[in-house]
């Protein structure tokens, strides 16, 4: 494993990586799960899920590369919901870049940007000089090159993205969704109906765009 940029906010955390059930099927089908509930329930309209778009990430990749160094091809580059202070890192042998989905959820385009370079800057200084060091001189030189600082930590809002997190919970029962900050046992629906959650969304919110999925959280509970 190369290098990787992480956020200097405070002490590292870590969460389960998320498979993607039958609850993520919705999702996979297109870029938004809207459920809505017809007004004479009297419950509050669901809130809309919307996925990370990756595409122009890749296409940002592919036009650095095609300007700097065009013998490389990378994979498309992975979103990572097990990231929460390490915002990217490079695989040298899979040649495998992957970037947190807090990080796209939450970041400007400029701290996006800075962290997708950092990562391409690792793939090119390793296609370069393939026993040069993680964060070396050749990788820092690099880095001047794309632009961006050569610098191994970051100072992004972190705190702030994580305190954004919750669980949007789909009722069993007439499939309304609700969002909760914790891991619940059991939870009762705006509709009254109480049940035991088998899973769940992770979703980033911001008051600037809807409830965006950063994974799926397994919650069933040991006996």
């Amino acid at each position: 494993m190369s290098g990787h940029c992480r956020s200097t906010d405070s002490r590292s955390r870590r969460i389960r990586s998320f498979r993607l059930p039958d609850i993520a099927s919705k999702v996979l089908r297109g870029t938004q799960l809207q459920l809505e509930l017809e007004p004479s329930d009297g419950l509050k309209l669901s809130p809309v899920l919307t996925k990370i778009e990756t595409s122009s990430i890749d296409s940002r990749v592919a036009e650095v590369l095609s300007n700097h160094e065009p013998e490389l091809s990378l994979p498309a580059v992975k979103v990572s919901s097990r990231m929460r202070r390490t915002l990217g890192s490079y695989h040298q042998k899979k040649k495998q870049i992957t970037v947190g989905a807090h990080l796209l959820a939450s970041g400007t385009g400029a701290e996006i940007d800075e962290i997708l370079l950092h990562e391409v800057a690792h793939a090119i200084a390793h296609h370069r000089f393939p026993k040069s060091s993680a964060h070396g001189r050749e990788f820092k030189s690099i880095c001047i090159e794309l632009g961006v600082p050569p610098t191994r930590t970051v100072k992004f809002p972190v705190d702030e993205w994580l305190k954004n997190e919750r669980i949007a919970y789909e009722c069993d029962s007439c499939g309304h969704t609700s969002l909760r900050k914790r891991k619940l046992h059991s939870i009762r629906g705006d509709c009254g109906h109480k049940f035991a959650p088998k899973s769940g969304y992770l979703v980033a919110v911001s008051n600037q765009r809807p409830p965006m999925i950063l994974g799926v959280v397994g919650l069933e509970w040991r006996r």
